[in-house]
Parts: structure tokens; C-alpha cells; sequence
């Protein structure tokens, strides 16, 4: 008699599943920070063959749980039918789920019920991991009455098993409200990409207002004190060495932290908002915290020389600059003692950047190193315009 798929058994049946599910191979979360602008891994088709293979009898439905399932929702009725109409086990295998709802006008939507409808269906999601949202149906800064800043996150936690949380939208007010309003009923969340937008300065103490370090102690005293999950951290500040600092020395606490990336954002002469700026030269002081003292730049981009003169100072200029990052890193590490790795930016032609990569490698005694090149980041990949929209303007 002749062997069928099931004569392989139940293990070798899992692996091949295993190999032919396209969500295995997207790490987690799927999103980098904010100047990384690589195509999005949220793709529907990624399951696939899984699913096919699982169609293949009854026996194999049986055997293979529906998982690892992505969603993209952009309008109102996708989220209708997900909830009156999906069965329970398509709402159970979403994994990753993106939001984006451009820029339709649902004024005419009262905030609360929205707000209650999206929490209500986001719960019903119990095995989520990712959730990036890019623009929600619940901004009404530009409408007059109950706003954004009306809403309060549930007194339950609706995001049970998310670890991975992306808040992009263009709203510079929302940048500063939704983290809150996410982190806080989520208690895996393990990776964070937000916004410290121009909109959360507070020109008046000129001090930021430190949503990350709000988000971080409403979520302990709601989970009992424990300490604050987070061990990536993808953050954005506006072109403000004192916005830069502020963000530093807020997140200091966070003792889980192990990936750090803050970068600061500016406008060029055509009016582009860009991701990052250069290199900061800064001290580390227990009592005081991280002080900026000056901007290091590249000598060899300011001077005219022969050849052979060129070349020995960029080689000199790279080995001052690796000596200053690894003393930076340093200093990061003593502000931050589970940081492990980072990277410096160094503006190199105009609107380009050096990215200078660093790792702290153990052994007997822990050393930090830099990669011996730079990565060259360019402004059309490094274009980002999260939380540029001010719309209550």
C-alpha cells in the first residue's frame, strides 16, 4: 500500500509545518527604529502554505493549530467582520496585526464607543504578539469636544500576550497619548517604538513630558510593582540636545532595557523631515545625569588635501572617533548597566550619516567594540515623519 503524508508521523509533520510557515522567519519585533524604513513584514500571505498544508484532510487540521496569522485593518468594516463574522480560531491564530486608517475622516464616530469597540476587539485577538498602528479612528484633535486626551486605557489588561508595540502615527499629539493608553494593558510587552514629539515640550520648564517614564510607572502599579519589561527601546525626539537628554536620563531606570536607540529629527532646507542628526560627544554623571558637551565632526570634510595627507588624518580622525565611542558607550553602559549594544551616528556628506555599530562583548573581562566601518545611511531611506502631522493646529 502506498505511504500518505500522515505515514511520516506527528513530528516530522510539525517540522515541516514548521519550515513552511512564513511567519517563522520574521524575527520579533518585525518593526527597527525609526530611520530604518525597510518594507513591512506584516504581509497576510506569509501563512499561506501552512494553511494549505493543513487543508490537505481533516487529519491535518486536526494536528496543525491555525497560527501565526497577519491582518493589515484599514478601514472600519474590516473590523466588523473580524468581529461579528471571523471564527473564534482566525481571531485566536493573529499574531502580528497592522492599523492604518489614512486619513479617513470618522468625526462623525463618537471617541468613547470607538475607543471601546478597538479595546474590545483587540481582546478578542488573545494570542497578538505585534500590533503596529499607524493611524487609529480615534484622533479628534482637530474637532472640537471629546478628545484623544479624554480616552484612559481599560481596567483590564486587553493586549494579554503582545510583546511588541509601534506607535507611527503622523499625529504629533497622538504620538504622546497612545503609548500610555497601549503599554499599560499590556503586561509581555518586551519591544517599544513611540515618538517624543514638538507637540509634548513643554516650553514653559522647557522640560519633556516623559511619556515613556509616565507609560513605565502607571504599568508597575498596575502590575504590582514589577519592573517595567521593556529590552528594546526605539525612540524619536525633535532636533533639541535638551529633548535628547531628557529621554536619556528618564529611561536610566529601566533595568530590563538591552537595546537603545534615541534618535533626534529635523527639517532640511526643502522641508523633510529626516531621522537623525550627528554624533553626540557627552558625560555620564551619577548625580547629575548624561550631559551633552559638543558635536563631533569629521575633519577631513572641512579641508582640502593631497591624497596621501587626506588619508592619514581620516585615519587618524577614525581612531580618535573609535576611542571617543567606545568611552561613550561606556558611559551609556554605567547609566544603563544592561545595555548591550548601540550605535553612534556621525554626519558624513550633507543629508547622509556614518552609522558607527558597538557591542559589549563578554569574557573574563567585558570589552566594548566597533565595527572597523561605518554603515552609510542616505536621506531618502532615512526619511521618517511619524508624529508630523499637527493637526490641532
Amino acid at each position: 500500500m502506498p505511504k500518505g503524508l500522515l505515514d511520516l508521523g506527528n513530528e516530522n509533520l510539525f517540522r515541516i509545518a514548521y519550515f513552511v510557515h512564513g511567519d517563522n522567519v520574521i524575527p520579533t519585533p518585525s518593526f527597527g527604529s525609526h530611520w530604518e524604513n525597510y518594507k513591512s513584514d506584516i504581509d497576510p500571505s506569509a501563512s499561506e502554505a501552512y494553511r494549505n498544508l493543513r487543508r490537505t484532510c481533516r487529519n491535518m487540521v486536526g494536528l496543525l493549530e491555525l497560527k501565526g496569522l497577519h491582518r493589515r485593518i484599514s478601514n472600519w468594516q474590516q473590523i466588523e467582520d473580524l468581529m461579528l463574522d471571523a471564527p473564534p480560531d482566525i481571531l485566536k491564530g493573529i499574531k502580528r496585526l497592522e492599523i492604518d486608517f489614512g486619513e479617513q475622516d470618522l468625526a462623525s464616530h463618537a471617541v468613547f464607543p470607538t475607543w471601546t469597540t478597538i479595546t474590545t476587539f483587540l481582546a478578542s485577538l488573545s494570542n497578538l504578539e505585534e500590533l503596529i498602528i499607524k493611524d487609529l479612528p480615534i484622533c479628534r484633535h482637530e474637532h472640537i469636544g471629546h478628545t484623544t486626551e479624554s480616552l484612559r486605557s481599560p481596567p483590564y489588561d486587553f493586549l494579554p500576550h503582545l510583546s511588541a508595540l509601534s506607535i507611527q502615527v503622523k499625529c504629533h499629539d497622538c504620538t504622546s497619548l497612545l503609548p500610555s493608553l497601549f503599554i499599560l494593558a499590556a503586561p509581555q510587552i518586551r519591544h517599544l517604538k513611540m515618538c517624543y514629539e514638538n507637540g509634548t515640550f513643554d516650553t514653559s520648564t522647557h522640560v519633556l513630558r516623559c511619556t515613556f517614564a509616565d507609560a513605565a510607572f502607571k504599568w508597575s502599579l498596575r502590575h504590582h510593582n514589577d519592573e517595567f519589561p521593556v529590552e528594546k527601546l526605539f525612540l524619536r525626539v525633535p532636533l533639541d540636545g535638551r529633548n535628547a537628554l531628557t529621554a536619556l536620563n528618564t529611561i536610566t531606570s529601566a533595568s530590563r532595557l538591552r537595546v537603545l536607540s534615541i534618535i533626534t529629527c529635523g527639517i532640511d532646507p526643502d522641508h523633510e523631515y529626516y531621522a537623525m542628526d550627528g554624533l553626540l560627544s557627552f558625560s555620564y554623571e551619577p548625580d547629575i545625569g548624561i550631559i551633552v558637551s559638543e558635536w563631533m565632526i569629521r575633519a577631513v570634510n572641512l579641508i582640502q588635501l593631497d591624497s596621501q595627507s587626506l588619508f592619514d588624518r581620516t585615519m587618524i580622525y577614525e581612531e580618535n572617533l573609535k576611542t571617543a565611542m567606545v568611552q561613550a558607550a561606556q558611559m551609556l553602559i554605567d547609566a544603563i548597566p544592561s545595555l548591550k549594544s548601540g550605535i553612534f551616528w556621525e554626519p558624513s556628506e550633507p543629508w547622509s550619516w556614518n552609522a558607527w555599530y558597538w557591542s559589549l562583548k563578554d569574557g573574563i573581562e567585558p570589552a566594548i567594540v566597533t565595527d572597523s566601518s561605518p554603515l552609510s545611511v542616505c536621506k531618502s531611506f532615512a526619511l521618517n515623519r511619524d508624529g508630523t502631522d499637527f493637526r490641532s493646529l
